[in-house]
């Protein structure tokens, strides 16, 4: 992706990102995740393609975490990310996520030295 931006039209939070060139907020302050002194692991699932299934498989897969929240919003959830609120971010409905829901979010990720992956 070329640049990506996210924005929270409530609160009137904006991320703008370009890979390898740096991240731009607007109205909120990103978090410095490295040298945080957060102690508890939070995961976030996109709430409208959790289920039951999911949810038993982090629980089983992934004990090192503390907390799982189930967020709204792809873009939203990379925010939480950025605020240092949540530690992952997970979308495991494969089958429904489409390039719209990840081209914004993937290049913020990326501007922020981060990783974005896909499980298969």
């Amino acid at each position: 992706p070329i640049a990506g931006i996210i924005h929270r039209p409530f609160t009137g939070e904006t991320a703008v990102g370009i890979p390898e060139m740096g991240i731009w907020p607007y109205k909120f302050t990103v978090s410095n995740v490295l040298r945080s002194k957060m102690k508890s692991k939070r995961l976030i699932i996109c709430k409208y393609t959790h289920n039951d299934t999911t949810k038993s498989y982090i629980k089983t897969n992934c004990p090192k975490y503390d907390q799982l929240a189930l967020e709204g919003g792809c873009g939203n959830n990379v925010l939480l990310l950025m605020e240092n609120e949540a530690d992952a971010f997970l979308h495991p409905d494969a089958a429904n996520t489409h390039k719209w829901h990840t081209c914004a979010i993937e290049a913020i990720i990326l501007a922020l030295g981060g990783d974005f992956t896909q499980t298969d």
